[in-house]
């Protein structure tokens, strides 16, 4: 399966992102009535999900940093920041007629990869996501732990985050 990404852009119509079946309401009015907005405003930058040509998912980044005392990860000695530099994955949502294909964990990983070794503008130390509680358990399957935050059960999502230093063997001794 090829599986390809693209930047949503103004010749996706709004037909083309209601042909993506999503049960989960949040995430389907996402897509379909605040992504463009989100991106021209500059508050996340949404990206669609391909598989053999199929639209088959999104996701949405955006930046945000890790207050210190929210994370248990032994970081650099020397000066010490309040907070530590992070990248948000605002949405994800694969399709309900794909969600058994494994498009997920890929789709992580390659997110993980590309802020790790790719050629950015900018970088991150960690990845963040508010997780749904249904969700939970497939990120932690990839890696993701949970943050210091209350996690009390009035909450709909739980703060998780990835080390990128999991990934880059010579940063994680």
């Amino acid at each position: 399966m090829e599986i390809t990404i693209e930047k949503l852009n103004d010749t996706h119509l709004p037909s083309f992102l209601k042909s993506l079946v999503i049960s989960d309401k949040e995430l389907r009015e996402f897509l379909r009535n605040r992504a463009k907005k989100h991106q021209k405003h500059l508050i996340a930058t949404t990206y669609l999900i391909f598989a053999d040509g199929n639209f088959v998912g999104y996701f949405a980044l955006s930046c945000d940093s890790v207050p210190i005392e929210d994370i248990d990860v032994d970081l650099p000695s020397g000066k010490r920041y309040k907070t530590y530099p992070a990248v948000k994955i605002g949405r994800f949502a694969i399709g309900d007629d794909y969600r058994l294909l494994h498009i997920g964990s890929k789709i992580i990983d390659t997110i993980k990869s590309t802020l790790a070794f790719g050629d950015n503008l900018i970088t991150a130390r960690f990845i963040t996501v508010d997780a749904y509680k249904g969700a939970v358990k497939f990120y932690a399957k990839m890696g993701f732990d949970f943050q210091n935050i209350d996690n009390s059960e009035d909450n709909d999502t739980i703060p998780m985050y990835y080390d990128l230093h999991k990934i880059i063997p010579e940063l994680s001794k």
